[in-house]
């Protein structure tokens, strides 16, 4: 009786730690992709260099974080002398800010949804975005839209034509 006891004990431990353990997604950094939208240019373009610091706990949603960053002098849109007059201190300044940064503070599920809040550091300004991930198969899907005027990157006079829609494609190991 007491090895029946001590194997359900076991058995309840074994079962109870696989349900808390936190699933360590690593982002396939290699074959990830982040693209965009400018939408008020209809240009859409890549950047990469992404590295990637994510841990997502499916059991306790809230304990999971993503942290990332990516290559400023990586941003293409196709067009070899708009992409260097990016990195101009006017726009990017890559010489002074090389990455464009990101990292949570908050990650809740809403209908099936990753919804990650973060601080997102672009030239000299942080502010807070929201990124709604989904997820497809090995992958993590996301998207966002950013007001690139807010941080300092005015492309457009007018603020309200700076906007930017981003999408994430985050293969998982």
């Amino acid at each position: 009786m007491k090895n029946i006891a001590s194997i359900f004990g076991i058995l309840a431990f074994v079962i109870l730690s696989s349900i808390s353990n936190p699933i360590n997604a690593q982002v396939d950094d290699e074959k990830a992709s982040i693209t965009f939208l400018f939408v008020s240019k209809d240009v859409e373009g890549t950047i990469n260099d992404l590295k990637t610091d994510i841990k997502i706990d499916e059991s306790v949603v809230s304990n999971s974080y993503m942290k990332g960053s990516v290559g400023v002098t990586t941003i293409k849109t196709g067009n070899f002398l708009r992409d260097g007059h990016l990195m101009w201190k006017k726009y990017f300044y890559e010489k002074a800010f090389p990455k464009i940064e990101f990292e949570s503070t908050a990650v809740s599920e809403e209908n099936g949804k990753l919804i990650v809040t973060g601080i997102l550091t672009l030239k000299e300004t942080s502010k807070t975005v929201e990124i709604e991930f989904e997820k497809n198969g090995d992958s993590l899907k996301g998207e966002t839209t950013i007001n690139c005027y807010d941080f300092g990157v005015k492309i457009d006079k007018n603020r309200d034509d700076n906007e930017v829609k981003v999408y994430f494609d985050f293969p998982m190991k």
